[in-house]
């Protein structure tokens, strides 16, 4: 079980800048099973933000938005080696990895920006369940991740001497939630 709850107030000395408080609740249970060969982890996520601001984000908006998306997470894979046959002394390992997220989409327009931004693509990243920095947006997502990675490990010290990996994410759907406008 995960529990991480925050609360945050915001002040700015400049008029123009949207000012107020957020608390960011994210509760996550998790079923980890594990095995030499692999692991198969299930997780269900419920993410809610709250707002208390000084001023809505839009003439006539709501000045205590709130939001709260339930995400259902698959994370399974495979651990494989064998001996090389072309290098002596090295084995080689194989690690195939499926990784499936359902995230819903949710109004989050009169949500403000305080300290949120879009994270770098990388590797790692086609595993997370958000692409989001920060607490002001929660990613909606329908998506199944596909990697693999292998590498190549020292016999006789045991040091894993070279690893690569490559992956892909397949959307199953547009996501609309973005820092400019969402849904």
């Amino acid at each position: 079980f995960i529990i991480n709850n925050q609360f945050s107030d915001y002040d700015h000395n400049e008029r123009a800048k949207t000012t107020g408080r957020r608390l960011r609740l994210d509760y996550a249970a998790s079923w980890d099973k594990s095995w030499e060969w692999g692991y198969f982890r299930p997780t269900f996520k419920v993410k809610h933000r709250t707002y208390d601001l000084d001023d809505p984000i839009s003439a006539g908006g709501d000045d205590s938005p709130s939001v709260t998306v339930p995400i259902g997470i698959i994370d399974t894979g495979i651990y494989l080696d064998r001996a090389t046959t072309w290098l002596e002394g090295y084995t080689q390992t194989f690690e195939p990895r499926l990784y499936i997220v359902y995230a819903n989409d949710e109004d989050q327009s009169d949500l403000p920006i305080f300290d949120t931004g879009e994270t770098t693509f990388d590797y790692d990243m086609i595993f997370r369940d958000d692409q989001f920095s920060g607490g002001d947006r929660i990613s909606d997502t329908k998506q199944v991740s596909i990697g693999l990675t292998t590498s190549l490990i020292d016999d006789e010290t045991g040091i894993e001497r070279v690893r690569a990996s490559l992956g892909q994410i397949h959307y199953l759907d547009d996501r609309s939630v973005s820092l400019g406008s969402s849904v």
